[in-house]
């Protein structure tokens, strides 16, 4: 009798008997050569062993979020055999075997069955994504096979200026992830403020009003705590988004500044850096200056001119103080799990007077020049006295990917506008920068990308042309003059991670690069909050969404826009709808005894299917989808 079956048993037998009459129905599910959705008894089988803890909880995700996004409740999932599916089912294959490439996946069709197949725990992740994501347009699944064209694909947001709250955060890393972007690199550290507790010096991180101007001044004590910071980089590797600290210096630490000269202003301070003792004398100030035929004159920002843009690394005191707090978070982040690392290294000049107009601001830093030329001597180098002020800067850079990498970090980046400077800075090479630091390249300037990846670097595309959202009046006027180019559809239409150079319409042009160059590891957006409070985070998020998905999309697939309007893409977008927060309501995980697979009575041969290139399809869409 059919009531002796057991369930697979009987969803098989019944599938053979009803199939003519029930075909249309929505009691099973709908199965063809290449088309297949979901049915009732549906079953997540994961077909590879029985996996580890963290992707067990990947399964679990997927499973919640089927049912938030398609079928209302969650699918079961067992581990087994592929002969042990019935019919509906979906299997996960995750396999080496597969020789997918990292982060690819390959979804196809047979036997009544979908198989998500992946050589990598994200591939898989983004293969089950695409799986909801076609269900959401059309209904139903078809055979795909997909992977990004460049390997990160991220965002960076401005959190020393501007304080979010841990939900926000943890809002955004889901539509990141939502969108099959894979990075958050929290920029922590700015001008007007530092955005995460320190430990070390417990008087620091806030945020400070006297730094901006009138309309920017905001005085915010709330910061992100260490517990906080844990709880982000959990929740980001649930969704398969890896967190990057970023500490900018030397320039940009006007607060920081601020914050140690307070400290010495009255009496002598000290702080110990990797067992030496530092002091600064009663009035002691680190900020940076020019220095030039006698005369000083400080390194002024574009706001409050009284503190320095940057701080002074002759200064040995200062250069210290800088090191100790990158290695309290270079500690942090890397006990958490993080191993990439932002160093900063942009904007050390300021935009205001220096000491001669009629000579480059590199050459009117005496100080460090000479402080270059004694390092250099002391190291025995022969061309010593040809160092300038800007082998002062590569010596400090250097010192930087030093201290990170001898903290387990396997990649580091610094910005491209002060990096390889050469023409106004006298800079002979005397000291070279490391070359396994990577350039994040976020303005056309000194250099092409043609001259870093020439000279052996690789590169990142955080272009600010397309890729600024900034919390200034200017970008939110009728007539804006900055990030002209950064909207949904600009970004979608004109931009990919290989553009570089946008008013150059030349694909061949040396300030561009083609698709698909090694050197190019990916692309960011960016947030920055020079007004704090012109935007709550809500409106935030609101806004910056379109731009991210158009992002992400260029990110994963360059080709698409080429194969899909504007307007098509965004009816996908709008059929997908946001990132929902199913971590709450994920399945329990199968019980041990389940692990077993079970030997069926009649096996149901589900092969994998030839996968199907499908440039063109769903899935390769919405799936596949600065620094100033």
């Amino acid at each position: 009798m059919l009531i002796s079956f057991d369930r697979r048993r009987r969803r098989n037998f019944s599938a053979v008997l009803l199939t003519i009459a029930l075909l249309f129905s929505s009691i099973l599910p709908v199965t063809a050569d290449n088309v297949w959705s979901p049915g009732p008894e549906t079953e997540i089988v994961f077909v590879s062993g029985t996996p580890e803890e963290a992707l067990v909880t990947q399964i679990r995700l997927f499973a919640a979020e089927l049912a938030e996004k398609v079928t209302g409740s969650a699918p079961s999932i067992r581990y087994g055999a592929a002969d042990t599916a019935g019919y509906g089912d979906i299997l996960l294959s995750l396999d080496t075997a597969h020789a997918l490439p990292a982060e690819g996946y390959r979804i196809s069709l047979s036997g009544g069955c979908v198989t998500i197949a992946a050589s990598d725990a994200d591939g898989l992740f983004y293969g089950c994504r695409a799986l909801i994501r076609q269900l959401l347009a059309s209904g139903t699944v078809t055979a795909v096979q997909s992977s990004p064209d460049v390997a990160e694909r991220g965002l960076s947001l401005d959190c020393g200026r501007k304080y979010y709250t841990v939900d926000w955060i943890k809002q955004m890393i889901r539509e990141l992830s939502w969108a099959n972007m894979n990075t958050l690199v929290l920029h922590f550290s700015e001008e007007m403020g530092f955005g995460i507790e320190s430990k070390l010096y417990p008087w620091l991180a806030g945020r400070d009003g006297m730094l901006g101007t009138q309309a920017e001044a905001v005085t915010d004590s709330r910061v992100l705590t260490y517990e906080d910071i844990a709880e982000i980089v959990k929740y980001a590797e649930l969704y398969h988004v890896e967190i990057i600290p970023s500490l900018d210096s030397p320039g940009h630490v006007n607060y920081l500044v601020k914050k140690f000269n307070e400290q010495c202003a009255a009496n002598d301070y000290s702080f110990t850096f990797r067992g030496k003792v530092y002091t600064a004398k009663a009035g002691t100030v680190i900020g940076n200056y020019f220095h030039y035929n006698g005369q000083t004159a400080i390194v002024q920002g574009t706001r409050n001119r009284a503190y320095s843009l940057g701080v002074d690394i002759s200064n040995e005191t200062a250069a210290a103080f800088v090191q100790s707090l990158i290695e309290e978070y270079a500690i942090l982040f890397r006990s958490l799990g993080c191993t990439k690392f932002d160093i900063g290294g942009d904007e050390l000049l300021g935009w205001g007077n220096s000491i001669d107009w009629r000579v480059p601001k590199w050459q009117q830093l005496d100080h460090w020049k000479t402080y270059a030329q004694n390092r250099a001597k002391a190291e025995g180098r022969a061309n010593y006295a040809d160092a300038v002020a800007y082998d002062a800067f590569m010596y400090y850079m250097n010192d930087l990917y030093d201290l990170v990498t001898g903290l387990g970090y396997t990649s580091v980046r610094m910005w491209n506008d002060d990096a390889l400077r050469s023409a106004d800075t006298g800079w002979k090479q005397v000291v070279e920068l490391n070359k396994n630091i990577d350039i994040w390249f976020w303005t056309t300037g000194a250099n092409t990308v043609k001259d870093y990846i020439d000279a052996g670097y690789e590169v990142y595309n955080i272009l600010c042309d397309y890729n600024y959202y900034a919390l200034t009046f200017n970008y939110f006027s009728g007539n804006r003059e900055l990030f002209v180019k950064a909207s949904p559809e600009v970004i979608y239409t004109e931009w990919n991670p290989y553009i570089f150079d946008p008013d150059n319409t030349d694909p061949a042009a040396v300030t561009n690069t083609t698709a698909g160059n090694p050197a190019v590891l990916g692309s960011s957006f960016a947030i920055w909050c020079d007004h704090p409070d012109l935007k709550t985070e809500a409106e935030v998020m609101a806004e910056v969404l379109p731009m991210l998905r158009a992002h992400a999309v260029k990110a994963w697939d360059t080709d698409y826009s080429l194969r899909h309007s504007y307007t098509e893409f965004e009816l996908l977008v709008q059929k997908c709808g946001s990132a929902l927060d199913a971590s709450e309501k994920m399945p329990p995980a199968p019980a041990v005894q389940e692990i077993q697979p079970e030997t069926p009575e009649v096996p149901v041969q589900v092969p994998e299917t030839e996968a199907v290139q499908n440039k063109s399809g769903i899935s390769r869409s919405f799936i596949k989808v600065k620094k100033h």
